[in-house]
C-alpha cells in the first residue's frame, strides 16, 4: 500500500479533488474506508476521515500547497475536530479523545502526521 500511495501521489493532478479521489480509492482497496464527512450542526466538511462509532480517529487534509491560501490545514483539522466534539452530547468535554491528522501536501509525496487531543 505504501508503494502504491507513493507512486500515485507523486503524479500530477488537475486539482485537489482529483488527488483526494485517488487517495480515497487506494486506501479503500486496502480496507480503509475513508470519506469526506460533514460535521453535523456546522458548515464544515473534512477532506477525508476515519471514524469509530461516529468519532473521528483520523482526519486527512489534502492540499496542493501548505499555507498558500485560506486557513492552514493544521488549524483547519483542529477546528473540525473541536467542532465535532462540541456536537457530541455523550462525551465529556474535558476527556482527551485523541485523533491523528494526516496531511497530504503538494504535487509530490509529502505526508505529515500530527496527534491532537
Amino acid at each position: 500500500m505504501a508503494l502504491e500511495l507513493s507512486n500515485a501521489m507523486s503524479a500530477f493532478f488537475s486539482n485537489e479533488k482529483a488527488r483526494q479521489t485517488e487517495f480515497i480509492e487506494i486506501l479503500g482497496r486496502h480496507g480503509f474506508q475513508m470519506a469526506p464527512t460533514e460535521i453535523v450542526g456546522t458548515s464544515y466538511c473534512t477532506d477525508v476521515d476515519l471514524r469509530c462509532n461516529g468519532f473521528p480517529y483520523l482526519i486527512g487534509e489534502l492540499k496542493d500547497e501548505m499555507g498558500s491560501k485560506g486557513a492552514e490545514p493544521v488549524f483547519r483539522s483542529a477546528v473540525y475536530y473541536t467542532a465535532h466534539l462540541r456536537q457530541q452530547k455523550r462525551l465529556n468535554p474535558r476527556s482527551p479523545f485523541p485523533c491523528l491528522v494526516l496531511y497530504l501536501i503538494g504535487d509530490g509525496p509529502c505526508m505529515l502526521f500530527e496527534f491532537i487531543y
